[in-house]
């Protein structure tokens, strides 16, 4: 699809690695690109804008969301490990700030919104169903999450849907799956893939979670930027919240990412097994098709072309 040249785009949570990837894919494509993080990345990337501080921060901000052709949505402060137990810190750190923004943005923002919810924990339970079935779950799947944070993304979900009805804002809501590339740092219980390449790298133990057979659908970072430049580029949905499904379509288990990511590091993963946590889903198996159905889109990056192209990455960054 053709897109529009020097539109302006917010992207909060731009210092992310998510945000970091759509800064450079929507700056590719002529955009005029502002990030809105509470920390700046290193290095800074020439010709974006950078802005210091919480999303929140209107006296801050000023009028930058009125300015904005589209604003991509991407801050989130928590896994679903670090809120499990506590939900009020889903409430606190996530809930509320989108609430206050919403607040601010209305009237006068004219632009449309994009909001990355998820893919795997805001269906929960239906996730496995699907798997079991080997049915891919579509976007009117019922939401079953089995974490606070799968909870709480479909609460931020819903907010936007009465949101929608009262402003009459465009908004999409993208439920990726696990999103991975180059870029991608280590987080706790989180970030599987350049958690593995590490542990393969450094020759320590890698830990898995129950016995391996845990499926996700693994998303390269280069193609969920692709299908977020191709929404920004239309007007956006108008009379009903569109949700789409960020995903590659395949299902893989945990050990079969092992394996892959053995076979292009040419090194042997070292495991030890753990059990399983609440917060976890066992399977999670998406259906692609509305993204293509709506923008003509689909994940170009197999599994082992995208573990291929991370792990020279961490390699070059280990090396330096």
């Amino acid at each position: 699809l053709p897109l529009p040249a020097m539109s302006r785009v917010a992207i909060i949570g731009g210092s992310g690695f998510l945000g970091r990837a759509l800064c450079r894919e929507l700056l590719r494509h002529h955009h005029d690109v502002i990030s809105i993080s509470r920390d700046l990345p290193h290095p800074l990337q020439p010709g974006i804008e950078y802005i210091d501080c919480g999303y929140d921060q209107f006296s801050a901000l000023g009028d930058i969301y009125q300015r904005c052709d589209a604003i991509v949505h991407l801050a989130w402060d928590t896994t679903p490990a670090l809120s499990l137990g506590t939900p009020s810190v889903e409430v606190s750190a996530n809930l509320l700030p989108l609430a206050r923004f919403l607040e601010a943005l209305t009237p006068q923002f004219a632009g449309q919104l994009l909001f990355v919810s998820s893919g795997g924990a805001v269906y929960g339970d239906g996730a496995v169903f699907a798997a079991a079935g080997h049915q891919a779950l579509e976007e009117t799947a019922a939401l079953q999450p089995v974490s606070y944070y799968g909870a709480a993304k479909g609460a931020a979900e819903l907010f936007l849907d009465a949101f929608q009805h009262q402003s009459g804002t465009p908004i999409t809501v993208l439920r990726p799956s696990n999103i991975y590339g180059p870029g991608q740092t280590i987080k706790r219980f989180f970030a599987v893939v350049p958690t593995l390449f590490e542990a393969i790298r450094q020759q320590q133990v890698f830990r898995v979670i129950g016995d391996g057979s845990a499926a996700r659908d693994y998303l390269f970072i280069d193609d969920f930027s692709q299908l977020v430049a191709r929404i920004v580029a239309g007007p956006g949905a108008s009379g009903r919240v569109q949700r789409l499904n960020a995903c590659a379509g395949q299902s893989v288990t945990l050990k079969e990412l092992i394996h892959t990511a053995e076979d292009v590091s040419g090194l042997q993963a070292l495991l030890e097994f753990v059990p399983t946590r609440d917060s976890d889903v066992s399977a999670v198996r998406l259906s692609p098709a509305a993204a293509e159905d709506a923008y003509g889109w689909r994940a170009e990056t197999t599994l082992r072309e995208g573990l291929a192209k991370t792990w020279q990455w961490m390699e070059r960054r280990g090396a330096s």
